[in-house]
């Protein structure tokens, strides 16, 4: 039900004047919605792209309880102090993915999103229902007590040179950190019984 949407029509952003072919930070590229880290699985700090080159890391891997952690603060080095995510799988064939921030000298908001094809349906603030088909997932956050859950966009078509993306929802969570402070971002992913 986590969904990535491919690479983007090089003719079409070409035509829209954009230059794609550069790879540094401030590059036309990162503009394109599908190659922007608001279109992955992943973490947004401020909006802000992440770094074009910085690299994640994985630094633990756990086999008998099914773990691994990686470092991502290389790919946020302007916006924080350290960032890190791991994975578990744990007995009851649970997934909990925990994310770990430290915040640098301003405040950030972090944003933990992810792409679905799944009809989603929040239940409560920490809640969230993603179906497919005859299938059906859990998401409940954990971390922070006060997050909720938020649909940030359906269909999305940021800009005219974007491909339409029928069908696609962006779900997540925002969270602001003050300066200097840690937060933990804690979901824990189940079947829906």
């Amino acid at each position: 039900m986590f969904h990535d949407l491919g690479s983007e029509n090089y003719t079409q952003l070409e035509s829209a004047g954009l230059d794609i072919w550069k790879s540094n930070q401030e590059s036309d590229r990162w503009k394109v919605f599908r190659y922007h880290n608001k279109a992955h699985n992943t973490l947004t700090i401020d909006d802000k792209p992440q770094n074009v080159n910085g690299h994640a890391e994985i630094d633990n891997i756990k086999g008998k309880i099914m773990a691994a952690s990686l470092n991502l603060t290389p790919l946020y080095t302007e916006s924080i102090e350290f960032a890190g995510r791991k994975f578990e799988v744990l007995k009851d064939e649970q997934i909990k993915i925990t994310d770990s921030i430290i915040n640098n000298a301003e405040i950030s908001t972090i944003r933990w999103s992810m792409l679905t094809k799944a009809t989603p349906e929040i239940i409560n603030a920490n809640t969230i229902v993603l179906r497919q088909d005859s299938e059906e997932l859990k998401l409940q956050i954990l971390l922070p007590v006060n997050s909720v859950w938020k649909i940030f966009m359906e269909n999305p078509k940021p800009a005219a040179y974007d491909s339409p993306n029928p069908g696609l929802t962006v779900i997540g969570i925002e969270h602001k950190v003050e300066p200097h402070k840690a937060v933990n971002i804690k979901v824990l992913i189940s079947e829906n019984d």
